[in-house]
């Protein structure tokens, strides 16, 4: 799962980098890469659905805003199994493999579609 979200970043930045290479600077958190990608990119034929970037749903926005002072955000929590410290991330984390499998076939397919229309 590590390697899947650190796959989903270098790719928002390779084809980040493609259209604007001043927009990166020192991004690597991949809901602000998806931010950047989103305006770079709003033509149909590049949409993305980005993963790794948590979803809260039916929180308001104050809830999420709280939830995320007190959680790593997704796009860490995923790519580092520890805090700097070396302390494990608190919480209950879950993976289904079958799940997983779909979302790597996604990815493949999407990394695909979008590099041939660059």
């Amino acid at each position: 799962m590590m390697l899947a979200a650190h796959a989903v970043e270098l790719f928002l930045k390779g084809v980040i980098h493609s259209r604007d290479p001043k927009a990166l600077a020192k991004i690597h958190r991949i809901d602000q890469l998806a931010e950047t990608y989103y305006g770079l990119f709003p033509e149909e034929e590049f949409a993305f659905d980005v993963p790794f970037q948590g979803d809260y749903p039916g929180f308001s926005e104050d809830e999420i805003a709280t939830l995320k002072k007190e959680e790593p955000i997704p796009s860490i929590l995923f790519r580092y199994p520890v805090k700097s410290s070396g302390v494990e991330w608190q919480g209950v984390h879950g993976f289904e493999a079958q799940g997983f499998l779909e979302l790597i076939a996604e990815l493949r397919d999407v990394f695909s579609r979008i590099s041939d229309r660059i």
